[in-house]
């Protein structure tokens, strides 16, 4: 149901209006600013109705145009700002990129220098290894060389003595042969100048036959003689023969001495090469490792700088 209205309230009664006497001067007042002010000014010619359509049609297209201005020149302010921004952050990426890749190509000198210098250590120790394994081998093969060459020599010596010695023996053999062949020569000769003699001649030949004597008993004596100069020259062949069997003996010394030295060094060489060839392998782990160690942070640092490029192509 539709609430009631409320009475209007009564009206109030209205005051008097109050009447204030200006007092009397002998001149007129000049007109107060309020006074201009209330003076009623001339109106201004009122314009058409058409005349004010157009009028407020221009207006309207005016602030319509002002609009359109400002907001192009917004959109005009926003992209350049927009376009300044993305080409700040893509100076920014292409600049992290480029740190990136200098920090994957220092990662990877750096460790291709460590690997060079873990091979070069690697082979400048093996070949340090094998060139004083080769020097110690040779020096003990050198060794027993010189002990083998002394004990040839010592031998060689003796056999060189005793050579001479039968040497000797049989000079002294074959100059009594001489003797005694130059006696039966005599004896020969005397021979004859007896058989020549004349059967009465008795003195001569008794002379011959004396001298035929002497002679073979010069012979006796000198078989005698060469004898004994033989039994000292088979002495003397029995002591080269023994000499000659002692120093085979120690050319077989001395060629073991040789050999055993050869053998101790060719094992001293081998141990030298397997050291040598486990030194470069542990080089070459260690360079593969030093090269490894970075493989994937250079990945990650190269995969890092290829999105951010790629980002801002």
């Amino acid at each position: 149901a539709p609430l009631p209205v409320p009475a209007p309230a009564p009206p109030t009664p209205a005051s008097p209006p109050s009447v204030i006497l200006a007092p009397e001067s002998s001149a007129p007042a000049a007109p107060s600013a309020v006074d201009k002010a209330a003076e009623p000014k001339p109106s201004p010619p009122s314009a058409t109705p058409e005349k004010s359509a157009k009028d407020q049609a221009a207006s309207q297209k005016s602030a319509a145009d002002q609009v359109a201005a400002e907001k192009a020149a917004a959109e005009r302010v926003a992209k350049e700002q927009a376009a300044a921004e993305k080409a700040a952050a893509r100076r920014e990426a292409l600049e992290k990129a480029a740190n990136l890749r200098k920090q994957a190509d220092y990662l990877k000198r750096t460790a291709d220098e460590e690997a060079a210098s873990a091979l070069k250590a690697a082979k400048s120790s093996s070949e340090s290894v094998l060139k004083d394994a080769r020097a110690s081998a040779l020096k003990s093969l050198q060794v027993a060389q010189g002990k083998a060459k002394t004990v040839r020599d010592e031998a060689g010596a003796k056999v060189a003595a005793a050579q001479r010695e039968l040497n000797e023996a049989k000079q002294a053999t074959d100059d009594l042969r001489i003797v005694k062949s130059s006696i039966e020569a005599k004896v020969a000769s005397t021979q004859k100048d007896l058989d020549k003699t004349f059967v009465l001649n008795l003195v001569r030949k008794f002379e011959l036959s004396g001298q035929i004597d002497k002679l073979n008993q010069a012979i006796k004596e000198q078989d005698k003689k060469i004898e004994k100069a033989a039994k000292v020259e088979d002495k003397y062949l029995q002591a080269l023969n023994k000499q000659q069997a002692y120093a085979q003996k120690q050319g077989e010394i001395a060629d073991g001495i040789v050999q055993e030295a050869t053998k101790a060094g060719n094992k001293i060489k081998e141990s030298a090469e397997a050291k040598s060839a486990k030194l470069l392998q542990d080089g070459q782990k260690q360079a593969a490792a030093a090269t490894k160690s970075v493989e994937g942070k250079i990945k990650n640092l190269l995969r890092d700088a290829d999105a951010l490029e790629k980002q801002y192509k």
